[in-house]
């Protein structure tokens, strides 16, 4: 693995594109991953790492089962009662928190031909996409990774994969539980841990 990633780099210094693949929490996730990974070869690693020929973006993603729109159910055309069976009331509350309109939020119907009975049909992305500039590089070469994740946010209009996937629910593709269950935090987990740790 520190071989092919080594190997990467270096296709990427002598002027060719490359894609690669690591497992992370997070778009920003990916920098720690990979400096442990080249921490053997390479003195610095953030400064192989961080050169702009090298690290164009980053990218993130989760996958989340879409709603058959045949026999989706129209969350607010559900009774209290019936909405807690669809949706707990925990993760309700938290829809609230990040959603000031729900009209158009859709829970997991009881399936029908169309989706071979199984209320989904296919999967869609909920993704963070982050272009690298010379400045965002600078940060986090010198090891500032929640300066850099600001900066993207304020200055590049930077959103989580968490806000992604509210947007996809807010446009009735997505089932909120469902979502929450596959991106594995809470819906409004962008407000809370990190705009709630910015001072």
């Amino acid at each position: 693995y520190t071989e092919a990633a080594i190997a990467a780099i270096d296709a990427a210094l002598t002027g060719h594109a490359v894609w690669a693949t690591i497992h992370a929490n997070n778009a920003f996730g990916i920098i720690p991953r990979m400096v442990s990974t080249l921490a053997t070869h390479y003195r610095n690693p953030l400064e192989q790492l961080c050169d702009h020929n090298v690290l164009a973006g980053l990218e993130y993603q989760r996958l989340l089962p879409v709603l058959c729109p045949e026999c989706k159910v129209r969350l607010l055309d559900l009774e209290p009662e019936e909405r807690r069976q669809y949706v707990p009331e925990d993760v309700q509350d938290r829809l609230r928190r990040v959603l000031d309109d729900r009209e158009g939020v859709f829970v997991r119907g009881g399936g029908c031909e169309a989706c071979s009975h199984r209320g989904l049909v296919g999967q869609t992305v909920a993704a963070e996409i982050i272009a690298t500039d010379q400045e965002m590089l600078g940060y986090l070469r010198d090891g500032k990774t929640p300066r850099a994740h600001e900066y993207w946010v304020r200055e590049k209009g930077g959103r989580s994969y968490v806000e992604h996937a509210v947007d996809l629910i807010q446009s009735g593709l997505v089932d909120p539980y469902i979502a929450e269950e596959r991106l594995g935090v809470p819906l409004n987990f962008t407000q809370v841990f990190i705009q709630g740790g910015r001072s």
